[in-house]
């Protein structure tokens, strides 16, 4: 576990046996908010839970990249090298991008799927 604090504001920090971010807990002014971490059988986030209660799933796909984040953004596509290559917002736009022989940026696309 690690701990910070600054006066009466203290933040710790929980690692699972792999070293991933379990939980973190905020407390300021004897208030603790909580945001939990989930992983996968491969040992990808999953999941994080916020204060409010509030799940945000990730779909890991098989290289532990997200291929949606719930409610906001889906169908998401990497290049070879990890960066994003597609994906949709939840209102319908949708973003693409190519890449130049080395890997750099070359286009990025703004689209409305109808």
């Amino acid at each position: 576990m690690t701990r910070n604090q600054a006066g009466s504001v203290v933040w710790t920090y929980s690692h699972n046996t792999i070293n991933g971010l379990e939980d973190e807990r905020l407390t300021v002014d004897g208030k603790t908010f909580l945001l939990d971490h989930m992983y996968n059988g491969m040992g990808y986030l999953d999941k994080t839970t916020y204060p409010s209660g509030h799940t945000v799933s990730f779909a890991p796909n098989a290289f532990g990249e997200a291929r949606s984040v719930s409610g906001h953004v889906s169908n998401a596509q990497y290049h070879a090298n990890g960066a994003p290559s597609s994906y949709t917002y939840a209102n319908g736009f949708g973003f693409r991008s190519a890449q130049t022989a080395s890997g750099l940026p070359s286009t990025f696309f703004k689209t409305l799927d109808i």
